[in-house]
């Protein structure tokens, strides 16, 4: 998937799939120790999210965030519950002395 995008298109997408694959394996309880290569996720269309192998139960988000930062969040719900995500956006404090990366 990632050889088919195009150059300018790569860079981000390879974050996207790494900041995917990090919060779903975090959610699991295992961490980056357990391999990347333990899961994957397809992109279908423009909005598609696929975890591979498939797992029932599972909800992703993924967003871009200013300074095209990725924020990616994994959530295993019960049957029949909804989920509602709220993302509020705030500036960081300024701390003096200290400058922001």
């Amino acid at each position: 998937m990632l050889r088919r995008c195009g150059d300018k298109d790569r860079t981000a997408r390879f974050v996207e799939l790494w900041t995917l694959k990090e919060a779903f394996l975090k959610s699991e309880g295992q961490g980056l120790g357990s391999g990347l290569d333990t899961c994957g996720f397809a992109f279908s269309g423009t909005s598609n999210l696929c975890l591979s192998p498939a797992r029932s139960g599972w909800s992703f988000f993924l967003a871009t965030w200013p300074a095209a930062g990725r924020l990616a969040i994994a959530c295993r719900a019960r049957t029949g519950v909804s989920l509602q995500l709220t993302i509020h956006s705030r500036q960081p404090q300024r701390v003096p002395g200290v400058e922001p990366l």
